[in-house]
């Protein structure tokens, strides 16, 4: 691990970095949407694709079977709706909110990102009992344009931010997309070993921080 910088924004991943399901509720959810538009599925390319944003993750399935893109809105309006019926499945990570808390004592700005749709963003941080003000920066890949590992909602906070410098913007993460999202952006990167890829392909991609947990994020944040 690198030692200590001066970060001026992170921005964080929402599922299996500062949320955590209860185990198989993304997979299950994709799972019974697919299976209710009659669509075999391939669970290794879909733990292969973790980080990235689910429309798109149900395009790139549907497109490897040549099966129409219409399917596409059929497939993620079900998958939208089991992930509402599974909400409470999902709760902090331990140590999120203190991280979160200490983070913003350094008057660092704090981001979060995620593949789900705002709708169910809203409904999971309101479980959590996040407010409004907590985040300076909400990243959403469906409103951005695309997801990771395109680079567009680091690209976007830095701009909102005006943050220049790469070296000043750390992004925490727990799976490849989450850290190629980072290179491509030239920032920073962090991983967490806590999510649902395998910790050699993590460490294969070469981020700038390997974690054990989310409270190890202050070893590399200057205090």
């Amino acid at each position: 691990m690198e030692s200590s910088m001066k970060f001026k924004a992170v921005l964080f991943d929402l599922v299996g970095t500062t949320v955590i399901e209860k185990p198989g509720t993304i997979i299950g959810c994709f799972d019974d949407a697919f299976k209710a538009n009659n669509v075999e599925i391939d669970m290794d390319f879909l733990l292969s694709h973790r980080g990235r944003g689910k429309k798109e993750i149900i395009e790139s399935l549907l497109e490897t079977r040549g099966i129409p893109k219409e399917t596409t809105l059929k497939v993620y309006d079900d998958f939208r709706r089991n992930v509402v019926s599974r909400v409470s499945d999902f709760s902090s990570a331990p140590g999120t909110d203190e991280i979160f808390y200490y983070v913003k004592s350094l008057n660092i700005k704090l981001g979060i990102g995620t593949g789900l749709p705002r709708s169910i963003f809203e409904l999971i941080s309101l479980q959590l009992g996040w407010n409004d003000g907590m985040f300076e920066y909400v990243g959403i890949a469906e409103e951005v344009g695309t997801g990771r590992p395109d680079p567009a909602m680091i690209i976007q906070m830095m701009k909102k931010l005006d943050i220049n410098s790469g070296s000043e913007f750390l992004k925490v993460g727990d799976t490849a997309a989450d850290i190629q999202e980072g290179k491509n952006a030239g920032v920073r990167t962090a991983v967490i070993l806590s999510g649902t890829q395998d910790s050699d392909m993590l460490r294969n991609e070469k981020p700038d921080y390997v974690l054990e947990s989310l409270s190890d994020i202050k070893k590399i944040i200057k205090q």
